[in-house]
């Protein structure tokens, strides 16, 4: 468990970042705080009981939730071997603190508006906010007191976390939890599979952590989600070596969202037993023999 009390380091708006790594369920007293306070969980799942709330909030892995100002709460426990989590707990509002941060007073404010109106709202974490965590952990574990390039890391690191989880709320769009969940994830695949699909983006659309996400797409689609790129991308480029034959393999490839024409060739082999070269030659033997 890792504490930094972020007043004493000149962080924007952060009164204090924790990293909690553990794989014991532990209950936490009542307490509240002036500002918002946000948690990320990166695995696991943690659990919080808020006062005049019905049911407890939990949150599970790839998600975060924002705990209101003022809003008396506590850890219920945590569940998932293991856990993890970073929390950040703001200040109110302040034009003082842009004195020490590259945003404006009414930046700053902006962002505080903007995380208020979307609290107690589990919402699945973005690739970039993922990223920004990730690079968060490493400088938090590393950090030292009295190391002025430690502290510029950890002040800068945090002002793209707020500016990231600003946009995420903004932007991101979560797929209803339903029986269409996965059709309408593969569908979204298939609009986009000229482009770099990542495991974070399918993650976020679907709302699940991660480790859930990938268990109801190979149960209720039969593969992982890489393996499901790479066979429909096989399936285009099949389409488009029969309708278009003056594209190279090097075209294709780069129309069908493959890395490299050698990357292509080698799935191509995977899925058909053949390669590109070879199956364009096929279907050329195919039409000639047919047009006699």
């Amino acid at each position: 468990m890792t504490h930094i009390k972020g007043i004493r380091f000149d962080l924007p708006l952060v009164r204090r970042l924790g990293l909690i790594d553990d794989s014991e369920a532990h209950r936490i007293a009542w307490n509240t705080h002036e500002g918002l306070e946000i948690h990320y969980v990166l695995r696991g799942r943690f659990t919080w009981e808020i006062r005049n709330s019905r049911k407890p909030l939990s949150v599970h892995g790839g998600h975060f939730v924002i705990i209101p100002a003022g809003r008396a709460h506590r850890a219920a426990g945590e569940t998932g071997t293991p856990s993890f989590r970073l929390g950040v707990i703001l200040e109110p509002f302040s034009g003082k603190f842009a004195r020490s941060s590259s945003f404006s007073p009414d930046e700053l404010r902006e962002i505080l508006d903007t995380l208020a109106t979307k609290t107690l709202v589990l919402r699945p974490l973005t690739p970039d906010v993922l990223k920004c965590l990730r690079t968060l952990r490493e400088a938090m574990i590393a950090f030292k007191p009295d190391d002025l390039t430690s502290r510029l890391r950890l002040r800068t690191l945090s002002e793209l976390l707020l500016a990231e989880t600003k946009a995420a709320l903004e932007t991101d769009s979560p797929m209803p939890h339903d029986n269409r969940l996965m059709d309408n994830i593969c569908q979204w695949i298939n609009q986009h599979l000229t482009e770099d699909i990542s495991s974070e983006q399918l993650v976020a659309k679907s709302g699940y952590g991660r480790s859930r996400f990938f268990a109801l797409f190979r149960t209720e689609i039969g593969l992982t989600p890489a393996d499901y790129i790479v066979r429909e991308r096989i399936a285009l480029a099949k389409n488009l070596l029969r309708s278009q034959p003056d594209l190279t393999a090097t075209q294709i490839a780069k129309r069908t969202g493959f890395s490299s024409p050698s990357f292509f060739t080698l799935n191509f082999r995977k899925q058909t037993g053949t390669t590109p070269t070879a199956f364009r030659a096929s279907l050329s033997a195919k039409s000639k023999r047919s047009s006699k």
